[in-house]
């Protein structure tokens, strides 16, 4: 697709701020990362992921020189901590790979003076490799980001993080693609402590961007977190909906990132 063809209908108004159509007005455009800009792994595919994230933890263990548990054990205590809080407050990797390390042998090997900060680090680290081994950008995403700029969007990536992953492991992962530098900033759960759905996390990427919600949309692949959270606080979500299978999940719906100009041009006739 040809993203220039939306040129007509979108104009810059000489304050950062576009023309959508005849009126609406958007400052700020939001993308969700996984599912969105880059493909890691399907919803069903993650008890996979978590047993090789598990193996790499072992392999990490032994590398260390420190024993390491059966597999079994060590994924029976991993699986313990595979859930979520109730009200959306980040979980931290490190606090539940504490209580990972508080079973077995760890315990005694951490008190004859291995570092356990560095350790549990070590083990974020080597929890997200087989997470970021799947990566891969979609066709669209970089053409997609270099046209949001050339409109003068303001542009971020807000993001959960797998497991409450550390926000350092996955600014490094967006730059290794060379995202980072296409968009203005990076907003992870970490930093605000509360995972999307919750308002949080949608009302300081507002702050950041200098928007107001009426002057934001959100661009995201999952209904639960991507169209339920921006709607409670009042942000238009758009939902990219690759595969077809949330009809009638959100009012503004494409299925690629490529159909995105477009849908912002036309946004001022369909609100």
């Amino acid at each position: 697709m040809n993203l220039c063809v939306t040129s007509l209908l979108c104009s810059p108004t000489g304050n950062g701020v576009l023309a959508v159509g005849a009126s609406r007005l958007i400052r700020a455009v939001l993308f969700d990362l996984g599912g969105t800009l880059v493909s890691y792994y399907e919803r069903e595919e993650f008890a996979f992921v978590l047993e090789e994230a598990v193996a790499s933890i072992a392999r990490y263990l032994g590398q260390q020189g420190l024993p390491v548990p059966p597999l079994d054990n060590l994924l029976e205590a991993v699986m313990l901590e595979n859930h979520e809080s109730p009200d959306n407050s980040v979980r931290p990797m490190e606090m539940r790979l504490a209580r990972v390390l508080s079973s077995g042998s760890l315990p005694e090997a951490l008190a004859q003076g291995k570092d356990r900060e560095q350790l549990l680090s070590g083990m974020c680290r080597a929890f997200m490799e087989p997470v970021f081994r799947r990566a891969s950008v979609y066709p669209d995403t970089r053409e997609v980001l270099r046209w949001v700029r050339s409109r003068g969007h303001v542009s971020l990536i807000v993001s959960n993080a797998a497991w409450g992953s550390p926000r350092q492991l996955w600014e490094e992962e967006i730059a290794r693609h060379g995202l980072l530098e296409m968009v203005d900033g990076f907003l992870c759960c970490r930093d605000v402590g509360w995972r999307k759905p919750h308002p949080a996390i949608f009302r300081e990427a507002l702050r950041i961007a200098g928007a107001s919600q009426d002057q934001a949309v959100f661009v995201g692949d999952d209904p639960r977190w991507d169209v339920a959270g921006p709607l409670s606080c009042g942000i238009t979500p758009v939902l990219v909906d690759r595969a077809g299978r949330h009809a009638g999940a959100c009012e503004r719906s494409i299925r690629t990132l490529s159909d995105l100009p477009a849908l912002l041009a036309g946004m001022s006739s369909l609100s």
